[in-house]
C-alpha cells in the first residue's frame, strides 16, 4: 500500500460520480443478447455474431435476411440488424427495411425498437423517442427499447411523463416484467439508488434473470460502495449466461467484474476480468461495447501510471464514440481524460476535460450530473494549490445550478466552501458556510461529511482564538469519529486538538496525545497525517527546550520524504509540499538554535535539491518509461518496514532498544538503496547536488571571484537566512515569512505576485521603489553594508523566486536611487551547490542554435480550449533574431517552418549555446508542463511543444541557455517548492547556466537588450557580467523602465567567452581565399598561354 494524501471526502465524491458514470454507460449499452428468459442462445443467433466478430459482411447481412424470413424472429435480431446497418453506414437503408417489415404488420414492437435504435444514431431523437413509445405500448419482445426509453427521456427533459407512462403500463400489463425494469432504470437515473436496487433485486428474485437486470444491479450496488455484494451478483449473471449460452451476457458480466474489481484495487484480477470480456467481444463483433472494455483498460493504464499509453486509447475511444454518436461514452471518455491528467498534475487540461464531460452531460439530458461535474473545477484547483480559483468556481458553480433550477449536492458544496476559505485564512467567510453544513449533515445521518465539517469548524475556532470551544468541539468529534470507525477523521481531529494544546500552552498534553497517535497508527498511515503528527510532535520538544529529540523526529521523517520521490504520481507530488517542506524547515532551524550551522545549511540544500530529484522521477514517467512493478512493490514494503521502524523509533525510551532499532533501520535502508538504484539506471546525472558540496571550497571560489552568497529558507511566519563570504559563515532567522513577503512583492509591482495573471497592465505599472527600499532592508542590507565585494550570488526561496534582486532599492526614498545591479553582479542558484564553480579556461562558442519566429496559426481553435497561448499568435523573434544576427555568428538557425520539434531536439542536443526567441507558456500549477510554441506542421491546426518535462530526461552539452520567450524562469510557488520551469529542466538535463525571464517583455525592449549583451560579450566581458553591463545601458536608456530590464535573470556558472563574430567563418573565408587564388592561377596560365599563341 502506498503512502499518499488522501483528501478522503473529495475522493468519496469522485469515486461516486466516476461510479455513476460507468452506470450510466452500462445501461446505455448498444449490446445484444439472448431476450428470451431461461431460452438457450439459438445457434442462427450465436453465427450472426461471430459473423460480425469475423467481419465478413456479406454472411452477415445473408444471416439476417435468413433470420427476418422465418416465422418467429428471435428478438435480439431486431437490434442486432439495426446495429449492422449502423456499423456499415447504411442508416437509410436499414430504416427502409425495418419500415417494410413494421407495414407487413408483423413484429411491430420489435420492428419499432429497431427504427428507434438507428433514428437514435441518426440524431433524430423525437422520431426515435417516439418510436420508442410506440414500441413499449407494442409490448415488444427486446429489452433494450425499454432502457432507450428511459436515456432518450432524460436526454429530452421528459422523465416525468415518461415515469407515468411506464407506471400506467406496469399497471396495465402486470405480466411483463420489462416495465419494472424499466422503472428500476428511470430510478437509477433519477439518483434513487436505493429504490433502484430493490426492484432490481426484487426481478431476479422473481427468476426474471437476464444479464441486463444483473449488470445495472452490479453497477448501482456499486454506486452505494457495496462493492463485494456487487461482485457476487456478477459472477451469479456469469453462471447464468453460461447456462444459456449467452456470449454477449458473458462479456458484459467479465466487464462489471473487472470494473468492480478495479474499484476494490484488486488490479491483477481486473486484468484477468477484462481480457475475458474483450476476448468475448472480439468474437460477437459489438464495437460500441468494445470501446467501453478500452475505457476499463485505460483506468488500468493510469493506475499502472502508464499515462501516455492511457491517453492515446482514450483519444482513440473518443473518435470512435463521435462516429457512432455515442454521447454516453464519449462522456466517460472526457471524465477519465479530466482523471489522467489529475493523476499527473496537469491542472488546466483536466479542467478543461471536466468542462466537456460537463457540456456532453448536459447534451444528454443530465442536468443535475453535469452541475456536480462542474464541482469537481474547485476539487482540481484546491489539489493544485489555486484556492483563489477555487473559490471562484464555487460561486460560479451555485450561480449555475440557481439558473439552471438543480438542486446542488448541498452538503459538498458547502463542505468545499468552508475548505477553500479556511485554506485562504478567510475564517469568518468560511462560518456560515460550516454552519449550515452541519445543520443539514445532521439532519441526513452524513456522519463522515459531519464529521469533516466539525474539523473545519474547529480549525476556525483555532484560528480565531476561541481555543477553550475549539478544544470542546474536537473532543465531541473524537469520540463520534471513533464510534463511527472513521478512523482518518479520527486522526485529522486529534492532530487538530494537539494544535489547540499547543496554542494553549499544555505543551506536555500535546507530546503526550501525539505520542499516542504514533503508537494507534497502522504500518502504512495516511502520509499526511503522519506528516502532521510527526512535525507537531517535534514542535512539542522544540518548545521543551528538547532539541536534540526534535532533531531526531525531524530526521527520521525527512528520510520518509525523501523516500516518497519514487513512489507518488506528479499530481500528489505538489500537493504534498507544504507538509514535507515544514518538516525540513524544522529541522534546519532546530540545528540552528543548537549552533549546528552547517548541518541547518545541508538540511536546506536537500530540501531544495529534492525538488529537482522529484522532477526527475516525474518526468521519467510522464515519458512512460517502464518501471518494474515487482521492483515498485519491494521499494513500496521496504518503505512501510521503514516506517513501522521509525515510528518506534519515535516513541522509545531505552537507549539499548534504539540502539537496535538505529542497526535495523540502517541494514533496511540500505536494501532499498540497492532497489532504488536498480529502477533508476536512465536517471541523468546532475551537473552538481549537495553530495558534492564543500564549504571550504565554496569559500575559497566566494573570495576568488570576490562574490557573496546568500540563501534563504522561507517559513509561514518565520524564514532563515544564510549568508557565506570568503571567510565568514553566519546565519539568522527573521520574522518575517510567506505571507508577508507575497504583501512586499505586491507592493512593489504585481508583476512579482507569484500568482499574477500574465495578461494584466503591471507591465505599464509604475515600480513602487519605497517597497523595494524596503525589501532591501529587510533582505540583505545587513549582510551587504561595509563590504567590499562587487558580485552577489543568491539562492531564493517559495515566493522570493518571483523577485529579481537586481531592481532592490539601496537607496532611501528621499535619495537618489540606485538599483542593487548598480553595485553587484547578480547571479541566482537553486542550491549552493549549483553556484559552485572552478575556474574555467576561455570558452569558445563553437555552435550557437537560435530558434526564433516560428511559423505559427492564425487561426483561432475551438472555443472549449482554456489555454492563453491558444489562438492569434503575434510574430515574436524576428528583430531580436535581426538584432543578434548582426552581432554574433549563428551556427545554426531554426525559424518559420524549421522550427519543429522534430529539427529542434537533435540541434539541442549537439549545440553548446542556446537562444530560443519564441513564444513560452510557465504554467506556475504544472510547472513540468511549461511549454515552449514551435512551428506549426503542415495541414495541423496547433503549434508543435517542447515541454519541460522532456528537457528534465535530456542530456545536454550546452553550457548557456538564454529563454527570452515570456516567464521561462516561472514555475510553482503555492506550494514553496520554488521555480520549476525551465531552469530546473535545463540545469537537470546538464546545462550549467540559463537566462531566463520572470516576466512577458515587449519585443523592442527585448531585442534591444541581447543586442548590448551579446556586444559586451564581444568587449570580452563574461556571461553573468555582460547581462549587467546590458541592464545599466538599458536603464540609463530613457527610452525604457525598470520592469524592460529587471525580467531576466541569470542562473548558474558565470562563463569567460569568445563568441563567433557576424559575418563569414573562417573556415569559409579560408576556402573562398583558396578559390580566388585558383582562379587568379588559372586567369593567369590562361592568359600567358593566349599571348604566347599570339606571338607564334
Amino acid at each position: 500500500m502506498r503512502l499518499v494524501k488522501k483528501d478522503f471526502e473529495v475522493q468519496r465524491l469522485m469515486l461516486g460520480i466516476g461510479v455513476k458514470v460507468f452506470l450510466f454507460c452500462l445501461l446505455s449499452g448498444r449490446v445484444v443478447g439472448a431476450e428470451q428468459l431461461a431460452e438457450t442462445t439459438p445457434a442462427e443467433y450465436r453465427a450472426l455474431l461471430h459473423a460480425m466478430g469475423q467481419q465478413q459482411d456479406q454472411l452477415t447481412a445473408s444471416l439476417i435476411q435468413t433470420a427476418f424470413q422465418q416465422p418467429e424472429i428471435y428478438p435480439a435480431f431486431f437490434e442486432t440488424g439495426a446495429l449492422d446497418f449502423v456499423y456499415q453506414n447504411r442508416c437509410t437503408q436499414g430504416f427502409a427495411f425495418f419500415d417494410s417489415l413494421y407495414s407487413s404488420g408483423k413484429f411491430q414492437g420489435d420492428a419499432l425498437g429497431a427504427l428507434a435504435t438507428i433514428r437514435h444514431h441518426e440524431h433524430k431523437n423525437d422520431e426515435s423517442l417516439q418510436y420508442l413509445r410506440q414500441a413499449l405500448e407494442q409490448r415488444c419482445q427486446a429489452m433494450r427499447p425499454y432502457e432507450l426509453f428511459v436515456i432518450k427521456s432524460f436526454e429530452m427533459d421528459t422523465s416525468a411523463m415518461a415515469l407515468q407512462f411506464l407506471t400506467r403500463l406496469a399497471a396495465l400489463y402486470p405480466d411483463n416484467w420489462r416495465y419494472r425494469f424499466a422503472l428500476a432504470v428511470w430510478h437509477s437515473f433519477a439518483r434513487q439508488t436505493e429504490i433502484t436496487c430493490a426492484m432490481l433485486s426484487r426481478l431476479l428474485n422473481e427468476g426474471h434473470k437476464h444479464w441486463r437486470v444483473y449488470s445495472a444491479l452490479g453497477a448501482n450496488l456499486c454506486y452505494l460502495g457495496k462493492n463485494h455484494e456487487a461482485l457476487t451478483k456478477y459472477q451469479e449473471g456469469l453462471q447464468y449466461c453460461e447456462t444459456i449460452a449467452d456470449e454477449e451476457g458473458r462479456a458484459r458480466m467479465w466487464h462489471g467484474i473487472a470494473e468492480t474489481k478495479f474499484i476494490l484495487g484488486e488490479i491483477a484480477e481486473a486484468k484477468s476480468a477484462l481480457q475475458q470480456a474483450t476476448d468475448l467481444a472480439k468474437q460477437i463483433g459489438n464495437q460500441i461495447f468494445f470501446c467501453r472494455l478500452e475505457l476499463t483498460a485505460s483506468r488500468i493504464l493510469i493506475e499502472e501510471q502508464q499515462w501516455l499509453k492511457a491517453r492515446d486509447l482514450l483519444i482513440s475511444v473518443r473518435e470512435q464514440a463521435i462516429r457512432f454518436a455515442e454521447g454516453n461514452t464519449l462522456l466517460r471518455t472526457y471524465y477519465q481524460l479530466m482523471d489522467l491528467n489529475r493523476v499527473i498534475g496537469k491542472w488546466e487540461e483536466a479542467v478543461e476535460n471536466t468542462l466537456k464531460t460537463a457540456a456532453v452531460a448536459d447534451s444528454i439530458g443530465l442536468k443535475a450530473y453535469s452541475v456536480d461535474m462542474l464541482s469537481i473545477i474547485a476539487v482540481i484547483d484546491t489539489e493544485a494549490g489555486r484556492y483563489e480559483q477555487a473559490l471562484l468556481h464555487l460561486r460560479q458553480l451555485e450561480e449555475t445550478a440557481r439558473q439552471r433550477g438543480t438542486l446542488l449536492h448541498r452538503i459538498p458544496f458547502l463542505l468545499g466552501m468552508a475548505r477553500v476559505l479556511v485554506a485562504l485564512e478567510r475564517y469568518h467567510e468560511a462560518w456560515p458556510s460550516i454552519i449550515a453544513g452541519i445543520a443539514l449533515a445532521s439532519e441526513s445521518g452524513n456522519v463522515a461529511q459531519l464529521l469533516d465539517l466539525q474539523i473545519s469548524k474547529s480549525a476556525v475556532l483555532l484560528h480565531t482564538g476561541k481555543l477553550q470551544e475549539a478544544q470542546t468541539q474536537l473532543r465531541e468529534t473524537i469520540v463520534s469519529a471513533h464510534k463511527n470507525g472513521k478512523k482518518l477523521s479520527w486522526l485529522d481531529a486529534n492532530v487538530l486538538l494537539a494544535e489547540v494544546y499547543m496554542r494553549s500552552g499544555a505543551v506536555a498534553a500535546a507530546q503526550q496525545l501525539l505520542t499516542q497517535l504514533i503508537g494507534e497508527l497502522a504500518e502504512t498511515p495516511p502520509y499526511n497525517n503522519y506528516l502532521q503528527i510527526m512535525a507537531r510532535l517535534a514542535e512539542t520538544y522544540v518548545q521543551q527546550n528538547d532539541l536534540l529529540r526534535a532533531i531526531a523526529i525531524y530526521s527520521a521523517t525527512a528520510d520518509m520524504i525523501a523516500s516518497q520521490t519514487h513512489m507518488l504520481s506528479p499530481g500528489s507530488l505538489s500537493a504534498l509540499s507544504a507538509e514535507e517542506r515544514a518538516i525540513y524547515f524544522g529541522l534546519s532551524r532546530a540545528y540552528l538554535r543548537i549552533g549546528e550551522k552547517e548541518k541547518a545549511l545541508a538540511i536546506t540544500e536537500n530540501a531544495h535539491d529534492l525538488v529537482v530529484r522529484r522532477k526527475q522521477w516525474q518526468a521519467r514517467l510522464l515519458r512512460n518509461a517502464e518501471v518494474d512493478e515487482n521492483e515498485r512493490q519491494r521499494l513500496t514494503s521496504a518503505d512501510s518496514l521503514l516506517l513501522a521502524l521509525r515510528l518506534q523509533q519515535a516513541a522509545v525510551r531505552s537507549p539499548a532498544e534504539a540502539l537496535t532499532l538505529e542497526g535495523q533501520i540502517r541494514s533496511l535502508s540500505q536494501q532499498r538503496s540497492a532497489i532504488l538504484t536498480h529502477m533508476l539506471p536512465a536517471l541523468p546525472a546532475q551537473t552538481m547536488s549537495p553530495a558534492d558540496f564543500h564549504l571550504d571550497e565554496f569559500q575559497r571560489m566566494l573570495r576568488e571571484r570576490n562574490e557573496l552568497a546568500i540563501k534563504f529558507f522561507v517559513g509561514p511566519a518565520h524564514s532563515l537566512v544564510f549568508f557565506l563570504d570568503g571567510d565568514t559563515f553566519a546565519t539568522r532567522e527573521i520574522a518575517v515569512g510567506h505571507a508577508r513577503l507575497k504583501e512586499l512583492l505586491t507592493r512593489i509591482n504585481t508583476l512579482l505576485t507569484p500568482t499574477h495573471d500574465p495578461k494584466d497592465s503591471s507591465y505599464h505599472a509604475k515600480l513602487d521603489t519605497a517597497a523595494a527600499y524596503e525589501a532591501y532592508q529587510l533582505l540583505l542590507a545587513d549582510w551587504i553594508k561595509g563590504r567590499e565585494a562587487t558580485r552577489l550570488a543568491i539562492v531564493p526561496d517559495d515566493v522570493l523566486h518571483a523577485l529579481p534582486f537586481d531592481l532592490l532599492v539601496m537607496t532611501a526614498p528621499a535619495q537618489p536611487t540606485e538599483f542593487l545591479v548598480q553595485r553587484f553582479v547578480i547571479r541566482n542558484g537553486i542550491t549552493f551547490a549549483s553556484l559552485q564553480q572552478e575556474a574555467q579556461p576561455l570558452w569558445r562558442v563553437q555552435s550557437l542554435l537560435m530558434l526564433a519566429d516560428p511559423a505559427l496559426p492564425i487561426a483561432t481553435p475551438p472555443a472549449l480550449s482554456l489555454h492563453r497561448d491558444e489562438g492569434i499568435f503575434p510574430p515574436v523573434g524576428r528583430k531580436e533574431l535581426e538584432a543578434v544576427q548582426k552581432i554574433v555568428r549563428v551556427g545554426r538557425l531554426l525559424t518559420g517552418e524549421q522550427a519543429s520539434k522534430m529539427l529542434f531536439f537533435p540541434a539541442l542536443q549537439t549545440s553548446d549555446w542556446l537562444h530560443f526567441a519564441s513564444h513560452s507558456v510557465g504554467r506556475p500549477s504544472e510547472p513540468l508542463f511549461n511549454e515552449f510554441i514551435l512551428a506549426i506542421p503542415p495541414h495541423a491546426t496547433s503549434p508543435e511543444r517542447a515541454y519541460a518535462f522532456e528537457i528534465f530526461q535530456m542530456q545536454l552539452m550546452t553550457k548557456l541557455a538564454i529563454l527570452s520567450g515570456c516567464e521561462t524562469a516561472r514555475g510553482t510557488f503555492f506550494n514553496g517548492e520554488g521555480f520549476e520551469g525551465f531552469v530546473q529542466a535545463f540545469r537537470a538535463a546538464g546545462t550549467p547556466s540559463v537566462i531566463a525571464s520572470l516576466w512577458k517583455v515587449d519585443d523592442h525592449a527585448t531585442a534591444e537588450f541581447f543586442k548590448s549583451y551579446y556586444e559586451e560579450l564581444l568587449r570580452g566581458k563574461s556571461t553573468n557580467t555582460a547581462l549587467q553591463s546590458a541592464k545599466l545601458k538599458m536603464l540609463a536608456d530613457t527610452r525604457f523602465t525598470v520592469l524592460d530590464w529587471a525580467a531576466f535573470n541569470y542562473y548558474g556558472n558565470d562563463w569567460q567567452v569568445e563568441m563567433p563574430k557576424a559575418g563569414m567563418p573562417l573556415s569559409y573565408r579560408i576556402i573562398l581565399i583558396t578559390i580566388i587564388i585558383a582562379l587568379t592561377a588559372v586567369a593567369f596560365f590562361y592568359s600567358r598561354r593566349r599571348l604566347q599563341i599570339v606571338k607564334e
